[in-house]
């Protein structure tokens, strides 16, 4: 307990140690405050580490999520700079209702700095309704010093087209 409704989460060191992206979640079920009332939600912080690898940062977010129109574009963060030449769409992994969708050929990738990239291309993957998630892997990525990336991270989102309706 650190002050009021403040608590901290100690002793993580021997758990995230190893270079690579981690995800810590509090879950709600079972916790309850000094009124006996339990708590509504849960709560997922994620970081990435990285001492010499690159690392994905982050993927997107697509927002608002859920949607009713398509994905255009979405923005990837790595750690450091890569060698832009390694970032392929081979790095890349897009399902829809967990469902892999094929051909990710129409993806453009481009950066002017090489540590955030933008892919594009990504309409006509993501128009048909449907639960989706973009996994960027870093295990194909090198850094300009040639240092294998490791890690990856995903965002997902829910394109729903169906307008609301009155009754």
């Amino acid at each position: 307990h650190v002050a009021g409704r403040t608590y901290r989460i100690a002793n993580l060191d021997a758990l995230t140690g190893e270079e690579g992206n981690y995800e810590l979640s509090v879950l709600g079920a079972g916790i309850e405050d000094y009124g006996g009332n339990p708590a509504t939600n849960d709560v997922t912080t994620a970081w990435a580490r990285s001492d010499v690898r690159p690392v994905v940062v982050s993927v997107g977010p697509v927002t608002p999520d859920p949607r009713m129109d398509v994905v255009s574009s979405l923005d990837v963060v790595f750690s450091k700079p890569l060698a832009p030449a390694t970032f392929t769409i081979d790095d890349l992994s897009l399902t829809r209702d967990g469902v892999p969708v094929a051909d990710l050929s129409d993806i453009t990738i481009t950066s002017d700095d090489d540590t955030t990239f933008q892919l594009g291309g990504l309409e006509g993957l993501t128009a048909t309704p449907g639960s989706y998630t973009l996994t960027v892997g870093a295990g194909g990525v090198e850094d300009p010093a040639g240092n294998v990336g490791t890690g990856s991270r995903s965002d997902s989102w829910l394109l729903d087209t169906t307008p609301p309706e009155v009754i």
